[in-house]
């Protein structure tokens, strides 16, 4: 049978366009990797002693990363690390607006494509949902606003964190249609995800499990494990407890609580 000239067009047309990503692969955090990425937020001497001793324990070791969020901020951290005796010029420096302390949870997520080149998943930042868990106590004070509030937080400079750490290596970007911080992203290397109800449902409002599974699916993840929530001292923001115990966090990020210890163990807490 012959097609008409327009039909066999229309397919040559069809086949030339953007194929399928390239296979992704998230490699587990115990597999050998290049550098260790840290972030440096100038306010606490009591965090800036203990990020000094990892930076120490570190260098020799693997390439050291440090995040700031100002270059004022880099050249007074510097005045600081050089007093604790941390090698300034061994370590990268990277300033990168609104960086906060949590490089782990705005930061990148790397992964391989197909061919092995390094990829850096743009998930998105909504700063721990603290819209949707404020709208959920305050409602009448978001009236008429909210959709502008929550466009405001994600985006603001916290959220191109992890795009700015993935073009300071030249990785290629891919964006994830997923409202998701780092500590709550635990995977084995090998196709299998965790997940935390709380936080992931609630950071995607209207989004049910199977929509995130298929979105999860476009990164090379086969299987996710749901677990209901956190433990309580992750509360999210500040709960008072019992009325008597105040507690504070992300809503149940799974680096509290449960991590593969290898590609076919989890420790629960």
């Amino acid at each position: 049978m012959r097609l008409p000239r327009w039909l066999v067009t229309l397919a040559i047309l069809a086949g030339c366009g953007p194929g399928p990503e390239p296979d992704l692969r998230i490699p587990a955090e115990w597999e050998e990797h290049e550098a260790v990425w840290l972030s440096w937020v100038d306010d606490s001497d009591e965090n800036n002693l203990v990020l000094a001793a990892i930076i120490r324990e570190l260098q020799g070791s693997v390439k050291v990363k440090v995040v700031f969020s100002s270059e004022p901020a880099r050249r007074r951290s510097f005045l600081t690390l050089d007093d604790l005796a941390v090698d300034t010029q061994a370590m990268e420096a990277h300033v990168f607006p609104g960086a906060d302390t949590w490089i782990r949870d705005q930061g990148a997520v790397f992964a391989t494509d197909g061919p092995g080149r390094l990829t850096a998943l743009d998930l998105g930042w909504s700063q721990y949902g603290q819209v949707d868990w404020s709208y959920a106590r305050w409602p009448e004070w978001f009236e008429g606003r909210y959709d502008s509030v929550k466009t405001s937080v994600e985006r603001s400079p916290g959220s191109c964190v992890d795009s700015l750490m993935g073009a300071a290596v030249k990785a290629r970007h891919h964006k994830v249609n997923v409202i998701l911080e780092g500590g709550s992203f635990e995977y084995n290397g090998r196709g299998v995800l965790i997940q935390s109800e709380a936080v992931t449902l609630q950071r995607n409002p209207g989004r049910t499990k199977q929509e995130l599974e298929t979105e999860f699916r476009r990164l090379g993840i086969e299987k996710v494990i749901w677990l209901p929530q956190g433990v309580v001292e992750d509360e999210h923001f500040q709960v008072l407890i019992d009325n008597e115990y105040l507690v504070g966090g992300s809503g149940g990020h799974t680096d509290e609580f449960v991590r593969f210890a290898d590609e076919h163990t989890i420790l629960l807490a």
